[in-house]
C-alpha cells in the first residue's frame, strides 16, 4: 500500500460474485455454495475487517487512482455486524473508505444482496423477508414522511420506501431495486427481472427531516 501513500485513497474493495445457501422457497435451485462471511462494520480497518471475516479481500489489485479493485468468482454470505443478520447469496461487494493512508476504514459499502435476477412479485416476497431479519437483529424499520419536507408538494407521488430504509446505532442501509432486463410497450405491471442491493453508511451523512425510523423491536 505504499506506493498510494500521496493519493487519496476511497479504498474501494470490489467483488463479484453469485448466491449462496438456505434461499426462500421460491429461490431453490439458483444458489451455489458459499466461498466464506463477509463481516462488515462501519469504522473498522480492512485489516480488521479481515481478521473477523472467513472470505479473503483482495489487496494488490490497483485499478487506477483512488481504488482498489478486485473481481472474484465466488458467492459469499454478509454478516453485518457481532448481531447480524447473516445475509446469504450475496453477489458483490464494494468496500470504501475516505482515508487517504492507510490504515484504510470501512466508511460505506455496496451489496448486491440478491442471489437471483427475480420477478416482481419475488422481489416483493424477498424485501420482506430480509425486512423479518433486520427486524430481529435489532434494525429499526424506516420511512419518509413527505408532511415533514419543507415543501410536501414536491414529493406528491412519491414512495415513502418502507421497507427499503433500515437504522442501527450509528449505520443506515438502503435496499434499492434495479430492472436488469428491458422494458417493452403495453407489459403486465409485473413484468421485469430485478435485482437488489444495499446501500450502507453513516446514518448521519443519510439523515433528512422527513426520514423517520420506529424504535427497533
Amino acid at each position: 500500500m505504499s506506493r498510494l501513500q500521496n493519493v487519496r485513497v476511497a479504498g474501494c474493495v470490489f467483488a463479484l460474485l453469485t448466491c449462496a445457501c438456505n434461499p426462500p422457497a421460491f429461490l431453490n435451485g439458483v444458489l451455489h455454495r458459499s466461498a466464506g462471511i463477509l463481516f462488515l462494520e462501519l469504522g473498522w480497518t480492512l485489516e480488521q475487517l479481515q481478521r473477523r471475516s472467513t472470505l479473503t479481500l483482495p489487496k494488490d489489485n490497483v485499478k487506477h487512482a483512488g481504488d482498489i479493485l478486485a473481481v472474484g468468482q465466488s458467492p459469499f454470505d454478509l454478516q453485518l455486524g457481532e448481531r447480524g443478520p447473516l445475509l446469504q447469496g450475496c453477489r458483490y461487494y464494494w468496500l470504501s473508505t475516505k482515508d487517504s493512508q492507510p490504515p484504510l476504514r470501512l466508511s460505506g459499502a455496496n451489496i448486491g444482496i440478491s442471489p437471483e435476477k427475480m420477478r416482481k412479485p419475488e422481489l416483493d416476497r424477498y424485501v420482506g423477508m430480509l425486512g423479518t431479519m433486520l427486524e430481529a437483529g435489532g434494525w429499526s424499520r424506516g420511512h419518509y414522511d413527505y408532511s415533514l419536507a419543507d415543501h410536501p408538494e414536491w414529493h406528491r407521488g412519491a414512495s415513502d420506501s418502507n421497507g427499503c430504509l433500515w437504522a442501527r446505532g450509528d449505520t443506515f442501509m438502503r435496499f434499492l431495486m434495479r430492472r436488469m432486463d428491458d422494458a417493452k410497450r403495453d407489459e403486465p405491471p409485473d413484468s421485469g427481472e430485478f435485482i437488489v442491493y444495499a446501500e450502507i453508511g453513516l446514518r448521519a451523512e443519510r439523515a433528512s427531516k422527513e426520514m423517520v425510523f420506529s424504535a427497533p423491536r
